[in-house]
């Protein structure tokens, strides 16, 4: 029997506003698309918190229908997000620093505004999913910790905002579809692939072993650097497991529905966050455009990423041939 599903959908929402940078005649396109992600993703996040989002709906034969119950009024965030895009380019550099800042703010405020409605539906697993939520926020200090390497962090940079949005995605995905399906009463759509701390750990060890003075990918940084940032990469593993295992024990505490649900987004924040190992901090922030083409994407199938062996192949295999790139279904 085929099951019955209603996906919440935000990419088509994050291409529609690409596609409109990418007319925008501009020679800053690239620094603005990483700028705008935030702004993005808290366009999709100001939407959930209304629970008027895009929705697909896919039956047996793998059909899809788009449904929507968004209508644009001035005062909805999606039509203010949209102004803010429209002005973006006549923008001081200045003023749009405070639009990222507001956004990354208000992103983070949502995110947990969204997991204190969910607490409330929920209310006996209230303990429980706030000592999961220190779990998570130990480790998203050690992500912030490996962003350092070679020297403090700027907290204004791409990089480290691209490093904090990651962290924050993983903190979303951590009780999405639960939020969608106990609070704003829509159904959803139960992963049929599953992911497991031991293809996270295996992605981890391997992105260890790329990290030496050898290596094109590191030859700037000190040996010093490095050992460091191997040592900051095994602590964020540690408390990523640590964060897992709880979750694995808050999991064996529910009734059987919700229980289905939570697993569900544990196996999300699995995924994202095997991409993100694997990627290896590549591809974040203004200076690493170079390196898009050979990470892989947020878009990506879960065959490609299953198959992805790891940035640090992927661009040995580009430095033998330069022409080569790796193909993405998306």
């Amino acid at each position: 029997m085929a099951t019955k599903i209603i996906k919440m959908h935000i990419i088509k929402t994050r291409d529609e506003k690409i596609l409109y940078m990418q007319k925008m005649s501009t020679n800053k396109f690239n620094k603005m698309k990483k700028q705008l992600s935030i702004i993005i993703v808290l366009m999709s996040s100001l939407v959930i918190s209304s629970c008027h989002r895009t929705a697909t709906k896919t039956d047996g034969d793998n059909n899809t229908d788009t449904v929507s119950n968004d209508t644009c009024k001035n005062n909805t965030p999606r039509c203010y997000i949209s102004n803010i895009l429209k002005s973006w380019k006549d923008m001081t550099p200045s003023e749009q620093d405070s639009i990222i800042e507001a956004g990354t703010i208000d992103y983070e405020n949502i995110i947990e505004s969204n997991y204190k409605e969910l607490s409330s539906v929920i209310p006996e697993y209230k303990d429980l999913l706030n000592i999961e939520k220190e779990k998570y926020l130990k480790y998203k200090k050690s992500v912030i910790d490996v962003a350092s390497i070679g020297g403090n962090i700027d907290y204004n940079s791409d990089y480290f905002r691209d490093v904090w949005y990651q962290s924050s995605d993983l903190r979303e995905q951590s009780f999405y579809d639960m939020f969608v399906y106990l609070y704003c009463g829509k159904e959803v759509f139960l992963s049929k692939v599953k992911y497991s701390n031991s293809m996270i750990n295996q992605a981890y060890q391997n992105f260890i072993n790329s990290i030496n003075k050898d290596s094109d990918l590191y030859k700037q940084f000190e040996e010093s650097d490095l050992e460091e940032y191997k040592a900051d990469i095994k602590k964020e593993q540690y408390y990523l497991n640590e964060w897992m295992s709880y979750r694995s024990f808050v999991s064996k505490k529910m009734k059987k529905d919700i229980r289905k649900l939570y697993d569900d987004c544990t196996n999300a924040v699995m995924a994202e966050k095997l991409r993100q190992v694997k990627n290896q901090n590549r591809g974040l922030g203004e200076l690493s455009e170079s390196e898009y083409p050979y990470i892989i994407p947020e878009k990506c199938t879960p065959e490609e990423l299953l198959e992805y062996p790891g940035f640090d192949k992927v661009w040995a295999k580009h430095l033998e041939n330069p022409d080569w790139k790796p193909v993405f279904e998306n």
